[in-house]
């Protein structure tokens, strides 16, 4: 979850299932230590060949931009990548065909959760706002529109992020744990180490540091942060952002070191700002 800092945010602070295999969060606070990529986040290594209740994940607005997205993080399995005609996205591979592979993992990931997922690409506020309950007095569907848009919020907006059974955000609504939504017209810029989380990832935030964030980079940092918070709810503890957060910085700089990433890091401090198209229309 992207969390204010001034005028900036910190962190950029969301899919039906072929595989039932359980996902068991990654270790919060681990760093790598020579181990497995799995046992270094936390799971065991035979964790994910569990079966379980199926969740859904799923993408809504500009499917083709997301569809983009997840062809990248699935590499060589794109293929394999098959996106239903209401945006349920099923990845056609088994655990030990993407083991190592870290993006590609991580999209397994969100496949197979026992959770439910939707990511929103685009850029119509009132879309987004119907993937939130309506009658929240907090976040009611007007200012979640606009501040997606960018408007009439002092520290910025264009994008929403809600985690169900996480305060002070917007909830989700029906059975979906947790809705991304990033408005694509938006500049994203990596202006500062995140001064919370300074030694995680330090180099990873040094160097993205006055750099373009990529939205596949955003939805990567989201992807990872919003599992995190399902298997904290998995296993009965109290939804920690200050761990979720920590721990996809750690996937997030596990991804781009692994695929070569350049510019800025989704898990530092950023500032949104809207495109010269979108102030120029």
């Amino acid at each position: 979850m992207i969390a204010p800092h001034r005028t900036t945010i910190t962190g950029a602070g969301a899919f039906s299932l072929i595989f039932t295999t359980l996902l068991a969060g990654f270790n919060a606070y681990g760093g790598h230590t020579g181990e497995t990529m799995v046992q270094e986040r936390g799971q065991a290594p035979s964790a994910r060949a569990a079966p379980h209740a199926k969740g859904k994940f799923r993408i809504t607005g500009d499917k083709l931009f997301l569809r983009g997205i997840l062809e990248d993080w699935a590499g060589d399995f794109r293929n394999r990548v098959e996106i239903a005609s209401d945006g349920t996205v099923s990845f056609h591979v088994s655990a030990s065909e993407v083991a190592g592979n870290e993006n590609a993992e991580l999209l397994f990931d969100l496949v197979n959760n026992e959770e439910s997922f939707v990511f929103y690409a685009g850029t119509d506020g009132n879309a987004v706002a119907d993937l939130f309950v309506k009658d929240c007095k907090i976040h009611p569907r007007e200012k979640i529109a606009k501040i997606f848009n960018g408007e009439a919020y002092t520290r910025g907006g264009w994008y929403i992020i809600g985690t169900k059974g996480r305060p002070g955000v917007p909830q989700p609504a029906g059975d979906v744990f947790a809705a991304v939504a990033f408005n694509i017209n938006a500049v994203v810029i990596q202006t500062a180490i995140n001064k919370g989380f300074a030694g995680v990832a330090t180099a990873e935030q040094e160097a993205g540091l006055g750099q373009s964030v990529a939205f596949t980079t955003l939805y990567i940092h989201e992807a990872a942060e919003i599992l995190e918070f399902a298997a904290q709810k998995h296993r009965g503890e109290k939804l920690d952002y200050n761990a979720a957060h920590t721990a996809a910085m750690r996937r997030e700089a596990l991804i781009r070191k692994q695929r070569n990433l350049t510019g800025g890091f989704a898990g530092g401090g950023l500032i949104f700002t809207p495109s010269y198209t979108a102030d120029h229309k």
